[in-house]
């Protein structure tokens, strides 16, 4: 359970709790919250400790640092205004108030936290351990407190307190239960069963009346959202992007190579008949046999495995060896394998021939490659073969480019018309979306950190990708502003039209709606003299329904049956993203706890009662809160 409270919690108090909980004891972990040094100066009295203000400027100070403000206030640090600053000081003192006050519960509940505990949960922070060894390492743990300008002893009272915390919250989180009932709601939701008509229109089906916008209405609508239309910072780009593999059409491999390659990918199948022979007389005579055979055999008139069994053969002790499959080099024998590899199964069979080791002929039944079927084979063998020869020469090709950017500077087609590559010019890309080609992170990087209030501006040369190269150059820059009446009006225009439609199609919806109910219209011939889609869904199931738009219009109806409870036919109408569907319930049928596994059932009970959990931490919190006496100071630091 301490683990679900500590990963999933719901809880904002436990949350507060675990802020600084292990790697972050080395930053909000270490606020002093009840002051000290001798400092007067107090942000707040909670019953009758005074907290420093220093406690809340640190947290103030690392949420800034790190980033962590964003969560609160939805800005870049650069764009915060002053009011920003002032509310995120109070979200500070917030978490501040808590952990004191959390401090004060533990005190209550009798809740210590032993030096030796303290000092193993110091030990086991990753950041002060060897990189080598593992092992806490004394020196790096006081180099931090250096570096900080941290004391030990404060540091180590801040680690205390949160284990404090941790134990506070596992001992208020074990009377949590949860009974039966919650597991019935939950099972009579998730386990409900449906079967479902509906006629769906997306706005390019409509058959009704479009209404025209007017500018009237461009206009209000202008002045009503004015403030909340703002355009994106934009640009328009001109870059040039080479990559190695624009270098594979200059690299010559041979088709025996090839060959060769491809061949180290096969399995083959194969028979063989095999006289074993180590003298020249041997040799010549086991020829001689196998070449009495071989014209039968490649004309059909004696399959392989007879003419294993014929008289030449078994004379000079040839036996048949049948369905062997190896891959190149398995058998050890070159001569051997230059045999096999370079039949095929439209020319399956071989001569005669001797090797070291003996004497043989071989059939071909079967080739098989590793990489499975659907893959090119011979442009992957030729690719592999390449790639050092590719490789040298786009290395090649990155150093002349960056020394061509140093001598040309922002003349693009120049370096392209040296390097033979292409200038590729965008339109109007929004820097803000990461649109087009600025998708690539060292793209965006690359223009987003250039000084774009002075455009043509030139990037240095960057890599997009592994074994790529790239320069982009910022042609124009459209610099975010609020937007005028004629910039506004296509989207303005596409919004009430939109509006507009999604209205009449719902009106037209709600009224077939009244007309399928009363029995008037059958849902399936109007849609269909209507062209408008239709679909039947039977018998699905809450929980397994996948999250595609058709099934979560379905789903919806789901969860709305279970709560009105009502006679079939039920309909609803569900206004989605491309469109409007009309939703008839024919069959419902709540779920129950049975219709869960035996784990299933404990799983589900495990997770209400961390709910259940967070639920009485939070009043348990609350109500101490209500009950403190908690005393605001005027401090200029929260101005």
């Amino acid at each position: 359970m301490m683990q679900f409270i500590r990963n999933h919690s719901t809880s904002w108090f436990a949350k507060i709790l675990f802020i600084g909980i292990g790697v972050s004891f080395l930053g909000f972990g270490g606020a002093n919250l009840f002051g000290g040094g001798g400092s007067s100066r107090y942000v707040a009295e909670v019953n009758g400790h005074k907290v420093a203000v220093q406690s809340v400027d640190e947290i103030y100070t690392e949420m800034i640092r790190t980033g962590d403000f964003a969560q609160y206030i939805n800005k870049n640090q650069e764009d915060l205004t002053d009011e920003d600053r002032r509310l995120l000081k109070e979200q500070a003192y917030t978490i501040v108030e808590s952990r004191v006050l959390a401090a004060q519960l533990a005190d209550k509940y009798q809740i210590v936290t032993t030096d030796a505990e303290v000092a193993n949960a110091i030990r086991s922070i990753e950041f002060f351990r060897d990189g080598e060894t593992g092992q806490f390492d004394k020196a790096r743990y006081e180099d931090y407190l250096r570096q900080t300008g941290t004391v030990a002893a404060q540091f180590e009272n801040s680690v205390r307190s949160d284990l404090t915390n941790q134990k506070l919250v596992r001992y208020l989180a074990l009377g949590a239960v949860s009974g039966d009932s919650r597991l019935a709601e939950l099972a009579a939701i998730e386990n409900a069963t449906g079967s479902f008509e509906l006629v769906t229109i997306n706005y390019d089906q409509f058959k009704g009346e479009r209404n025209p916008v007017t500018l009237e209405e461009i206009e209000q609508l202008y002045e009503l959202k004015k403030s909340e239309l703002i355009t994106d910072n934009r640009v328009k780009l001109a870059y040039i992007h080479i990559k190695a593999e624009d270098y594979l059409d200059q690299v010559e491999i041979s088709d025996e190579a090839i060959k060769q390659g491809i061949a180290q990918l096969e399995t083959r199948t194969f028979d063989r008949i095999e006289i074993a022979a180590t003298s020249d007389a041997e040799k010549e005579a086991a020829l001689s046999a196998l070449n009495s055979v071989y014209d039968e055999i490649a004309s059909g008139e004696l399959s392989f495995e007879k003419a294993a069994e014929s008289d030449a053969v078994k004379a000079v002790n040839g036996h048949l060896v049948a369905k062997e499959t190896i891959k190149l080099g398995a058998i050890g024998d070159a001569a051997f394998d230059a045999v096999l590899f370079d039949l095929d199964l439209n020319a399956p069979l071989s001569k005669p021939f001797a090797t070291d080791t003996g004497v043989y002929m071989l059939s071909l039944t079967g080739v098989k490659n590793v990489m499975g079927s659907g893959i090119d084979v011979t442009s992957m063998v030729r690719n592999q073969l390449a790639e050092p020869l590719v490789a040298d020469l786009y290395y090649a090709a990155q150093e002349k480019f960056e020394k061509l950017a140093e001598i040309y500077r922002d003349d693009l087609e120049s370096i392209a018309s040296e390097l033979g590559a292409e200038v590729i010019t965008t339109d109007w890309l929004s820097l803000d979306q990461k649109e087009g080609v600025l998708e690539n992170d060292e793209f965006y990087s690359s223009v987003a950190y250039l000084d774009l209030a002075n455009t043509p501006v030139v990037s240095a040369p960057f890599a997009p990708g592994e074994n790529e190269g790239a320069l982009v150059k910022v042609i124009e820059f459209d610099a975010s502003h609020a937007m005028t009446l004629d910039e506004a009006k296509p989207l303005l225009t596409e919004v009430i039209k939109r509006n507009k439609l999604r209205m009449a199609m719902a009106i037209e919806l709600d009224q077939l709606k009244d007309k399928a109910e009363s029995g008037a219209v059958n849902l399936e011939t109007y849609a269909k003299e209507q062209g408008y889609d239709f679909f039947v869904l039977n018998d699905l199931v809450a929980r397994y329904m996948d999250p595609s738009a058709l099934n979560s219009i379905a789903f919806e109806a789901l969860t709305a049956s279970y709560y009105e409870q009502p006679v079939a036919p039920y309909m609803m109408l569900h206004d989605g993203a491309e469109g409007i569907a009309l939703v008839n319930v024919k069959a419902f049928k709540a779920g129950s706890i049975d219709d869960y596994s035996a784990i299933e059932r404990q799983e589900k009970r495990g997770l209400l009662q961390n709910d259940q959990a967070n639920y009485e931490l939070n009043a348990i919190f609350e109500d101490f809160k209500s009950r403190s006496k908690i005393k605001r100071l005027a401090n200029p630091f929260m101005q």
